[in-house]
C-alpha cells in the first residue's frame, strides 16, 4: 500500500511538472504581449490575450493545490510548526486573488486590529487556506463588492471571520461539500471549488468553520484552528512574489540559461529585452554538456540551471559549476517547475544561490534577475 502510495505521489510529482513547465510561455508570453506599449493589438485582441493570461493562471493555480495537497499527504505523523504574520498572509492572498479575477471592481480589505499579531501554526497551510478563501470571495464576481477580515487569538485558538458586505444571497448554515445544494443556492461549481480547499485544510489543521449569512444577506465565513501567539516576527514577510518591484538600472550582461525545454527559452528571452531594455544577451544550453562547452567561451553574469536536464541532474552540474568561478563569483539560480518546498535547503547546500520556480511572475523574475546583477 506505501510503496503503491508512494508511485502515484511520484507520478502525480511528473504531470504536475510537465503542466507547469508548458503553462510557463503561455503564461509569460502573454503577459509581454500585454505589457506593450506598442499599440500592436486591438482592444479585443487585447481582451483576448487578457483571458489567455488570466486562465492561464487559473490553470497553475490548480495545479499547485492538489500539489500541495499531494504533499500532505504524508505529513500526517509529521507536523512542521513555524511562526507565521497573519497580516502578511492576507496581503499576499489578496494580490495574488486580483491576478486571477476580473477586474470588476472587487476589493479586498484587511481590517486586522493587531497587525502585528503572528501565530505558530503549519504556516504554508495556514496561508493556503487564507489564499483558498480569498479565491472564492472573488469569484463570486460580484461587482464592486468589498470585502472584510477580523481575526482574534484567545485561549489557543486563532479565529478569523471574513464577511462580503454587499448582498449576495440568503441561506442559512450550509453542508460546504454538498455540491447539489450549493449550487441551487447560486454558487457556481469553480467558486464552490475554493472554498473546498479551504475546509479541507482548515480540517487538516484539526480546526473548525461555518459558512452563513448575517441579517442583510452578507456572506460570512468564519473558522478557528488551534494555536498559540508567537513572540517573535522574524518569519513575516518571506513572500518573494510580492517584493517590492524597484526599477533599479543595470549595466550590460550576460545570462545563460540551461534549460532542455526551448519554450521556456522564448519568455526568457522576450523579458531580458523588454523589461531590460536590451541590456542582456541570453544563451541558450539544452544539455549540462552543452552549458559546460558554452562556459569555455563565454563569461555569464548570471546562471539558469534546469533541475531536469537529459544527461546530468542540475544538483550535480551546479557543483561543476561553482568550481569553475572560484575566482568570480557568479550566481546560479535553480530555474524549475519543481514542487522545491521540501528541498530548498538541499539546492542551496549544493550550490545554488536563489530559486525561480516555473510558471513565475514577471515582476518577481525581474527584481529577482536585477537584485543579483546589482
Amino acid at each position: 500500500m506505501e510503496r503503491d502510495h508512494l508511485k502515484n505521489k511520484e507520478l502525480f510529482s511528473a504531470v504536475s511538472h510537465e503542466i507547469k513547465n508548458s503553462l510557463n510561455p503561455v503564461i509569460n508570453l502573454s503577459s509581454v504581449l500585454l505589457r506593450s506599449t506598442t499599440g500592436r493589438f486591438t482592444p479585443d485582441e487585447n481582451s483576448y490575450l487578457e483571458v489567455i493570461e488570466r486562465n492561464g493562471k487559473k490553470i497553475l493555480n490548480i495545479i499547485e493545490e492538489f500539489s500541495f495537497l499531494n504533499g500532505l499527504s504524508g505529513r500526517r505523523k509529521k507536523r512542521s510548526i513555524s511562526p507565521v504574520s497573519v497580516r502578511a498572509a492576507i496581503d499576499h492572498a489578496i494580490m495574488q486573488s486580483m491576478t486571477l479575477s476580473i477586474d470588476n471592481g472587487c476589493r479586498l480589505v484587511c481590517d486586522i486590529e493587531d497587525s502585528s499579531s503572528v501565530i505558530n501554526t503549519e504556516a504554508d497551510v495556514f496561508r493556503k487556506i487564507i489564499e483558498s478563501i480569498c479565491l472564492f470571495f472573488f469569484s463570486l464576481s460580484v461587482e464592486n463588492q468589498s470585502i472584510f477580515f477580523a481575526s482574534s487569538l484567545s485561549n489557543l485558538k486563532f479565529n478569523l471571520t471574513v464577511s462580503c458586505r454587499k448582498n449576495i444571497i440568503s441561506y442559512d448554515d450550509m453542508d460546504l461539500f454538498d455540491k447539489e445544494i450549493a449550487v441551487e443556492k447560486g454558487f457556481s461549481r469553480s467558486s464552490l471549488m475554493w472554498l473546498q480547499f479551504a475546509m479541507f485544510y482548515i480540517f487538516h489543521l484539526k480546526g473548525e468553520a461555518r459558512f452563513s449569512s448575517d441579517e442583510d444577506g452578507n456572506a460570512v465565513f468564519s473558522f478557528f484552528i488551534p494555536a498559540e501567539k508567537s513572540e517573535t516576527a522574524e518569519y513575516c514577510n518571506e513572500f518573494p512574489e510580492t517584493a517590492d518591484f524597484r526599477s533599479n538600472s543595470v549595466n550590460e550582461f550576460v545570462m545563460l540559461v540551461i534549460d532542455d525545454d526551448i519554450d521556456n527559452i522564448v519568455p526568457v528571452n522576450a523579458i531580458i529585452e523588454n523589461e531590460f531594455k536590451g541590456m542582456g544577451k541570453v544563451y541558450h544550453a539544452e544539455s549540462g554538456a552543452a552549458g559546460l562547452d558554452l562556459l569555455e567561451k563565454i563569461q555569464p553574469d548570471i546562471i539558469l540551471l534546469d533541475l531536469t536536464l537529459p544527461d546530468i541532474s542540475g544538483l550535480s552540474l551546479v557543483r561543476n559549476i561553482k568550481h569553475l568561478f572560484v575566482k568570480k563569483s557568479v550566481p546560479v539560480i535553480a530555474f524549475t517547475g519543481l514542487d522545491i518546498a521540501g528541498d530548498r535547503e538541499k539546492m542551496m547546500k549544493a550550490g545554488f544561490d536563489d530559486v525561480i520556480r516555473k510558471p513565475f511572475n514577471i515582476d518577481a523574475f525581474t527584481q529577482k534577475i536585477r537584485g543579483w546583477l546589482d
